[in-house]
């Protein structure tokens, strides 16, 4: 059933109920998956269980790296490219004021998320991000500020379009808040020398986090923030060029893989669907890289 989603991403399918009646009339999909007639095909519901069994189990991050350990450790690379895309879901908004009600009057604010990052291990500070369905706003590449509902899935890209690290949040976390988690799950799967991000990582946490790794932050500088910032040098900015592999990365995923056809509510489950696709195109570009 795992393979069947697997599946699934790769045709980009919109449901389950597709699913099965690709597998029910295809006798390769079925031969594929471990079905040897189209009357063993588990029914819808039956998938339904399934897919939430694996998500409440969680083994599909252990297996996505073990997959990149084993066919891309061995081998250096130059740069991985930090980004996010915003994910809909068709879930209900968290009531914000209702959390704000339940804090203690005198409960002290929180430490600034990236003040303490830096100590804790890639899956604890994955842990601690929230994953609730939110509105999000973000600025598009014409200024434009677009909002959506549900959350937000962050990518760590290598130069050949492999993704490598993934992290599923809430719509509204900033980006910056899922970097230094996602440079150390990149960093305990493959060795590479450079971070590459855009400005809305520009933090100086951030960048101490990724020389602590061992790694070259190549990040651009907020001039909306400070209009005085530095900017890049001409080796940075040519290092930089590699950036444009996570956009092709979160275009593919968006439009071939499953991340216009979130039809699941529950953060487990948003983050293993977009998780399937996310590793159809990590064996896509491996494939082809071992071409």
């Amino acid at each position: 059933m795992f393979k069947a989603y697997i599946l699934k991403m790769t045709f980009n399918l919109k449901g389950d109920k597709e699913l099965v009646a690709l597998l029910r009339q295809q006798p390769l999909s079925r031969r594929l998956c471990g079905w040897g007639s189209a009357g063993l095909v588990p029914s819808r519901s039956s998938f339904c269980r399934a897919f939430e069994e694996f998500a409440e189990r969680g083994f599909t991050d252990g297996w996505f790296a073990d997959f990149i350990k084993t066919y891309h450790a061995d081998v250096p690379e130059e740069t991985v490219s930090f980004d996010s895309a915003p994910v809909h879901v068709r879930a209900k908004v968290a009531n914000a004021k209702k959390r704000l009600a339940e804090l203690e009057p005198d409960q002290p604010e929180p430490p600034p998320r990236l003040s303490y990052q830096g100590g804790l291990s890639a899956a604890e500070s994955i842990a601690e991000l929230p994953v609730e369905c939110e509105w999000g706003c973000k600025k598009d590449s014409q200024g434009k500020t677009k909002f959506w509902k549900g959350g937000k899935a962050h990518i760590g890209t290598t130069r050949d379009g492999v993704p490598v690290a993934f992290v599923y949040t809430s719509a509204n976390l900033h980006d910056s808040q899922a970097a230094i988690p996602l440079m150390k799950q990149a960093s305990e799967r493959l060795d590479y020398r450079f971070d590459l991000m855009d400005a809305a990582y520009d933090a100086e946490p951030i960048r101490d986090e990724s020389r602590e790794l061992g790694h070259v932050p190549v990040i651009d500088f907020d001039r909306r923030r400070d209009p005085d910032a530095m900017r890049m040098t001409g080796l940075e900015k040519e290092i930089y060029k590699d950036r444009s592999a996570a956009e092709r990365v979160f275009s593919h995923l968006l439009d071939a893989h499953g991340g216009r056809n979130v039809r699941v509510r529950n953060p487990k489950k948003v983050a293993l669907h977009l998780l399937l696709g996310v590793i159809v195109i990590a064996v896509e570009q491996t494939i082809r890289m071992l071409c």
